[in-house]
């Protein structure tokens, strides 16, 4: 009986491991998924909101030449608006990136009731003004 018992105890160990280590692969897979969007939304808001703000910063009618960088200024501004937004997105936490990851994910994690919009951590906006 005892060898018996343990065999079995020992496939249920086996089992439990194997159901572990695949939730711990759900998991990582989710993760992952997670991290995806948002580079997504981040890459969606940069090139979206930063950039051109910062396109029309560079056409600023009160710049002067004294802090032009000249024809390597011209040549490569727009490589260096997307590195400079991708930054500023990256080092930010804007609200419309995780607004932007809860679309794209199909979470809508906000709760309507009595007019007002239940948001993540009991912040409330009232709807109707």
């Amino acid at each position: 009986m005892n060898v018996i018992a343990a065999g079995q105890a020992a496939r249920h160990a086996v089992v439990a491991r194997q159901d572990a280590m695949s939730m711990g692969f759900a998991a990582q897979l989710a993760a992952s998924r997670t991290d995806e969007t948002r580079q997504a939304a981040e890459q969606l808001v940069a090139s979206t909101l930063v950039m051109p703000i910062l396109s029309q910063m560079r056409q600023d009618p009160f710049r002067t030449e004294m802090f032009h960088g000249g024809f390597g200024e011209d040549a490569f501004n727009q490589q260096l608006d997307t590195v400079l937004s991708d930054r500023i997105v990256k080092g930010s936490h804007f609200s419309v990136v995780e607004a932007v990851c809860r679309r794209i994910a199909g979470k809508n994690s906000s709760a309507k009731t009595n007019g007002t919009t239940e948001l993540t951590k009991g912040t409330q906006v009232n709807l109707h003004g």
